[in-house]
């Protein structure tokens, strides 16, 4: 049987297409009206100001929270240059020598924040205070916003966090089975560091300033020779003030920075701190083994540390 041809394949252009004319619609009674290009400077301000609005006492202590660290961390950083780097340049110096670097580094970044006591107060005690004390505010609202939300208390809280930890078969006295009461790692960190700088501020400058006077030189001898003095508390104490402000201050600037909310990021901030705590405890053991020179500085040292166990 003989198949039969198929047709050629014929292309369609666009003559083909067929064209659906559609008939005219009437006017819309309210046009939309085009704006010009350039609007006059009266109406660009109106919208200005109606597009502002002011921020809310949460937005303003949150943001004096932050950015009072940014002030502080000025500071930190001329202190952790007079404290942790030049006496890592001079580990392997000898003691003479060690000690003259030190100290002149330490007394020329000192003016950099301490040429009044105005300015020392604007620079570190104050930048401190406001953040010591939006992070009570901040602290305080989120116990009773989980009260509102939870219908529990502090204390039921506690009670229930740990049955949770007991649960997961972490078991005591772990530190991973305290319950946290609703505090970060750097929130309690922060706590820790307030303690230490406290102490460290008022036997290094408080009382001085009361004993001495307001023109009051302390140098760095005055910690090395409370180190050499009273070994096993003062290291304890300054390798404390060493470890929760470095954890504090890279997990804040980490936070700040939204560098830390992954887990890889997490990891290099462990590891940052890790490094930076090795590196100012090298620092505080150079620092301990300086040669104190001055007779008469040693005794003047022991007059204020007299003074610091009166107080307590």
């Amino acid at each position: 049987m003989a198949s039969i041809p198929r047709p050629p394949h014929v292309r369609r252009t666009s003559s083909d297409t067929t064209v659906e004319t559609l008939p005219p619609e009437p006017v819309q009674s309210n046009p939309v009206s085009i704006r010009p290009a350039h609007t006059p400077n009266e109406d660009s301000s109106k919208s200005f100001l109606s597009d502002f609005k002011p921020p809310s006492v949460l937005q303003l202590v949150q943001g004096l929270h932050r950015y009072s660290s940014y002030a502080f961390t000025g500071f930190f950083g001329l202190h952790l240059l007079n404290t942790n780097l030049i006496p890592l340049s001079k580990i392997f110096s000898s003691p003479e020598r060690a000690l003259s670097t030190i100290d002149n580094g330490f007394m020329i970044t000192r003016y950099l924040y301490r040429p009044t006591l105005n300015i020392e107060m604007t620079l570190v005690f104050v930048p401190i205070a406001i953040h010591v004390f939006t992070g009570i505010i901040l602290r305080v609202r989120r116990i009773l916003q989980d009260r509102r939300l939870y219908g529990e208390g502090l204390l039921a809280w506690h009670a229930r966090q740990t049955r949770i930890n007991r649960q997961k078969g972490l078991s005591w006295p772990r530190l991973r089975a305290l319950p946290s009461l609703g505090y970060s790692a750097t929130a309690a960190s922060g706590w820790a560091t307030l303690l230490y700088v406290t102490l460290h501020c008022y036997t290094t400058r408080i009382i001085p300033f009361n004993i001495i006077g307001p023109d009051a030189e302390t140098s760095v001898t005055i910690v090395t020779h409370a180190l050499q003095k009273h070994p096993y508390l003062c290291y304890a104490l300054y390798l404390g003030l060493i470890g929760a402000s470095s954890f504090h201050v890279i997990s804040g600037w980490g936070r700040w920075l939204r560098l830390t909310f992954s887990a890889r990021g997490r990891r290099i901030k462990n590891y940052v701190v890790v490094g930076t705590v090795a590196a100012s405890s090298m620092a505080l053991v150079r620092i301990g083994t300086l040669k104190i020179f001055s007779q008469a500085d040693k005794i003047e040292y022991d007059r204020l540390y007299r003074h610091l166990w009166r107080g307590f």
